[in-house]
C-alpha cells in the first residue's frame, strides 16, 4: 500500500515539474521570438512605375 502511494505521489511530482517545464518553455520561446522581430524601417524612398512606358 506504501509503494503504491508512493508511486501516485512521484508521478504526479513528475507531472506537475513537466507541466511547469512546458510553461516556462512556451513563455520563453514568446519572448525569444518577440526579442529577435527585426525593427520596420520607415519608408524613406517613393519609387514612381510609369506604366504607359512599360512595352517601349
Amino acid at each position: 500500500m506504501v509503494a503504491t502511494i508512493t508511486r501516485k505521489a512521484g508521478m504526479f511530482r513528475f507531472l506537475k515539474y513537466l507541466l511547469i517545464l512546458l510553461v516556462l518553455g512556451a513563455a520563453g520561446l514568446f519572448g525569444y521570438s518577440y526579442l529577435m522581430e527585426p525593427e520596420t524601417a520607415p519608408v524613406t524612398t517613393t519609387i514612381e512605375i510609369d506604366a504607359d512606358d512599360a512595352g517601349e
